[in-house]
């Protein structure tokens, strides 16, 4: 017995085709919307990260090494050029170990709370140990200090000495300086690190996403395609 296509039977193939691309077509929609939220979710994540955390982080950690430095020169100036108590470069490191690095201190303390990941212990506990060597460092900048006090100070050739040893090549304040940069820039490392693999990650998933709509954009066009079909099958 021979099979013949009616024009019902091809009414209902054609349905049928159209229905079960239909589906599929919502199946997949619903699947990227859902992907896509999840996606933009996880970004969203990931940017409060960069930007309340990983650039603030870097931010402050490079204002700390500048002051490190900025008050390591100062205090090299301090002994090697005689001044009065007033003059301003010596006001000036005052200035940076009283207030700028305590509070610079203090903001990197409070970020060090939102740090995680697999190295966060690593990370907060290289900071304590940088606040550590901060506070041997100002005491020796203060031995300097109590030193050479005035113009007078510098006179004292024991005193000048004992300042220039501090402040030279190998000594307390040379050696101390060097182990809080280094310090420093591994923290710097690590963190710049952590904001390159999140933006990496936000590439990702975006790049995910974008593929899943094309799919999702093709697969459309592949159901027209077969509805202009269908409909010259049924005609």
């Amino acid at each position: 017995m021979s099979y013949r296509f009616t024009i019902g039977r091809r009414i209902g193939t054609g349905f049928g085709i159209l229905i079960f691309f239909i589906i599929l077509v919502f199946l997949y929609t619903g699947q990227s919307v859902r992907e896509g939220i999840r996606v933009f979710q996880k970004s969203q994540e990931l940017n409060y990260q960069i930007t309340t955390v990983y650039n603030p982080s870097i931010n402050q950690l490079t204002n700390l090494k500048f002051y490190v430095a900025e008050s390591h020169r100062l205090m090299q100036k301090w002994v090697n050029y005689q001044s009065v108590k007033e003059d301003l470069d010596k006001q000036k490191v005052k200035e940076i170990i009283s207030i700028n690095v305590p509070k610079t201190q203090d903001t990197l303390e409070s970020l060090s709370k939102l740090w995680d990941g697999e190295y966060a212990e690593i990370e907060i506990e290289g900071l304590q140990k940088v606040n550590s060597n901060l506070d041997t460092l100002f005491i020796y900048y203060r031995d300097v200090m109590d030193l050479l006090p005035e113009m007078e100070s510098y006179d004292d050739g024991l005193m000048y000495m004992t300042a220039r040893s501090m402040i030279g090549t190998n000594g307390e304040i040379d050696i101390k300086t060097k182990e809080i940069v280094n310090l420093l820039d591994e923290l710097l490392d690590r963190h710049e690190q952590n904001a390159r693999n999140a933006r990496q990650e936000q590439d990702v998933s975006s790049k995910s996403t974008s593929e899943q709509f094309n799919s999702l954009l093709m697969l459309v066009i592949i159901l027209g395609l077969v509805l202009i079909a269908g409909a010259i099958f049924i005609a």
